[in-house]
């Protein structure tokens, strides 16, 4: 178990790290309220950092200036091995290329492999930035699961409206689709559950481990934004 300043010396704001060790973190980017909004991977290789993420219209892997970089906060990634970082940056840049997402609060165990999607269901590439993050990590892990998606699921009225609004526009383009079956695969796992993750290395890894961590990192989050 974590205790908060376990938790709060883990998680980098981002902007502040120095020239050190290679690595792949989980990142997200908060609101100016301290809510974390938008998921991504920060990679650092030979002194040089990468931006791989999905936002909303497009995959962009860019080379950024950390220094620059407002309300954004990682934690490092310690299943992949350091030795590794080239080749996954190489995964990353095959994917740039090749993934088709579609936004979606869908994810049903997907995953990126050598550029190519791989998943159980006949539907499109269903996904948030989340689930993107998700889909490229687990890729790269050679068949190991990195999260028990199934561990979240929709349960509010609000994921229920949610998806009625959603099947109304996708039906127009899919007119075949078993909605039911794609309801199954129906989650929302949010930022800041993405973030908690990282602080585990036993995989799968479960929702009730990041909900002992999610808590933490978001009153952290809120104490230093604004």
């Amino acid at each position: 178990m974590y205790t908060q300043s376990e938790i709060e010396k883990e998680l980098i704001q981002s902007k502040t790290i120095v020239p050190g060790a290679d690595f792949v973190a989980i990142s997200v980017t908060a609101d100016e309220k301290g809510n974390a909004v938008h998921s991504g991977l920060l990679i650092r290789h030979d002194d040089q950092v990468y931006f791989f993420h999905y936002n909303k219209e497009k995959v962009l892997l860019n080379e950024v200036d950390i220094s620059l970089a407002e309300r954004v906060f990682h934690k490092e990634l310690s299943i992949i091995d350091r030795k590794l970082i080239r080749a996954f940056i190489n995964h990353c840049r095959i994917i740039e290329h090749t993934a088709q997402p579609n936004y979606g609060y869908f994810y049903g165990g997907s995953f990126y492999e050598d550029g190519e999607y791989h998943s159980d269901s006949p539907f499109p590439q269903l996904m948030t930035c989340v689930g993107f993050c998700i889909n490229v990590i687990t890729g790269f892990l050679e068949e190991k699961k990195y999260i028990e998606h199934t561990d979240w699921e929709p349960v509010s009225e609000k994921a229920e409206q949610y998806f009625q609004d959603f099947v109304a526009t996708f039906k127009a383009s899919h007119t075949e689709a078993d909605i039911e079956n794609l309801k199954k695969d129906m989650r929302r796992i949010k930022p800041s559950e993405l973030l908690a993750s990282g602080y585990f290395s036993e995989l799968p890894i479960r929702k009730t481990s990041t909900d002992t961590v999610k808590p933490s990192l978001e009153e952290i989050l809120k104490a230093n934004v604004g």
